[in-house]
């Protein structure tokens, strides 16, 4: 009978104990914070950035923290209300992308630091979204050089299947060995990743061919908008039926794609959508790291 009671009064303990040292933590348990941008990607050189800190309430008070050695918190590191989070990384030798944090009341800010430096880099709104899915290994540079991005070449079908599949699976993944398509045989460098692309019902061929995939035909607004939501929501999903650009109505067969692209904060257009254009390699960057990474 002696040996319950000792066990029972150590649960307790344990309990109040937990209790204790947690009750405390949040103190701004009421207040919740936006931060803009919601991340950031660098180059492999040293660099500087910042994050605005908006709560919802102007009395909200919040502290800023990290535990990476290559970020440091250059100005902000506590406030009251809005304001800006200065920061600094240091050049990355790595030789590999790596993912940092800044964490701020709860609120967590991911920095992600690139391999390499782009030789062409547009040094532009788009660069934080290059060096984002450079490190993420999403893209590996272009034409088999990591040295360039090529941000203002046209993005082929073929490239677009292996942004989509590394961006969901990586490199490593399983897919059907036996073509599904005669254009894209075993030995086509982006075989595995079209195949994917088919395995996942992301495509199912190209202009209602289903024996073609068309490797090399561009890709426009529309079609990118159809590839990003098949891969992440696939066909069925919640979308406004109010269109949210004059040009494409809901007639058009990219309808609920490019609503949904809005939707999701994954295209920023106002007006027009223009889904007809063809896509570069900058903004695909832009469109990949919002859609997957959740870059604003």
């Amino acid at each position: 009978m002696k040996i319950p009671g000792p066990k029972i009064v150590l649960s307790v303990f344990f309990i109040a104990f937990t209790l204790v040292i947690s009750f405390p933590l949040n103190t701004n348990a009421s207040c919740t914070y936006t931060l803009s941008p919601s991340s950031y990607g660098f180059s492999a050189s040293n660099g500087t950035g910042s994050v605005t800190v908006t709560p919802s309430s102007s009395d909200c008070t919040w502290t800023v923290t990290t535990s990476d050695s290559w970020i440091t918190i250059t100005s902000g590191s506590s406030g009251t209300g809005t304001a800006d989070v200065s920061y600094s990384v240091a050049a990355n030798g790595t030789g590999n992308g790596r993912t940092g944090w800044i964490t701020i009341d709860w609120q967590v800010y991911a920095i992600r630091q690139a391999p390499a430096t782009f030789y062409d880099d547009p040094n532009d709104f788009f660069t934080p979204y290059i060096y984002a899915i450079n490190t993420e290994g999403i893209t590996r540079g272009c034409w088999g050089n990591p040295n360039y991005y090529c941000p203002y070449d046209i993005v082929t079908r073929g490239a677009m299947s292996a942004f989509i599949i590394r961006a969901m699976y990586g490199e490593d993944f399983s897919y059907t060995q036996t073509p599904y398509f005669t254009d894209v045989p075993a030995s086509n460098g982006y075989f595995k990743y079209v195949q994917k692309m088919r395995d996942d019902g992301i495509t199912l061929g190209c202009w209602g061919d289903t024996n073609h995939y068309c490797p090399d035909d561009v890709v426009t607004r529309g079609a990118m908008a159809a590839f990003i939501i098949r891969a992440k929501y696939g066909e069925d999903f919640d979308y406004t039926q109010m269109p949210h650009f004059t040009d494409v109505p809901s007639s058009n067969g990219y309808f609920k794609y490019v609503q949904k692209m809005k939707d999701e904060g994954i295209t920023g257009n106002v007006g027009t959508y223009n889904w007809t254009d063809v896509v570069i390699r900058q903004h695909m960057a832009a469109f990949l790291a919002r859609a997957f990474l959740g870059m604003q």
